[in-house]
């Protein structure tokens, strides 16, 4: 009877701990969910803690962060000025300008 028990509680704790998994395996792949990570930028990220010298912020056109003109990544295609968080994503701007 104990060793039933026993088993009874080993299989429990198998169940506990692989379901998660087994769910991820049997469910089906989206569209919308990515496989895979996206490659890694070796730009080093725009640090959240700047401090803006001016009020005046405009939206990065490739990943849509707020930067303040004074300090960030310019560059000027057609007669409009573009303001990018990083140098990569101006480099991603400009190979592919919209």
């Amino acid at each position: 009877m104990t060793r039933f028990f026993f088993l009874l509680a080993l299989a429990m704790m198998a169940y506990f701990l692989l379901r998660g998994r087994l769910a991820r395996l049997l469910r089906p792949e989206t569209k919308d969910r990515p496989t895979s990570r996206p490659p890694a930028s070796n730009a080093p990220p725009a640090s959240p803690t700047r401090n803006y010298e001016s009020a005046d912020v405009v939206a990065d056109p490739v990943c849509g962060t707020f930067v303040d003109p004074a300090v960030a990544v310019s560059v000027t295609h057609g007669s409009k000025r573009f303001y990018f968080c990083s140098e990569a994503c101006r480099d991603m701007f400009l190979a592919d300008p919209k």
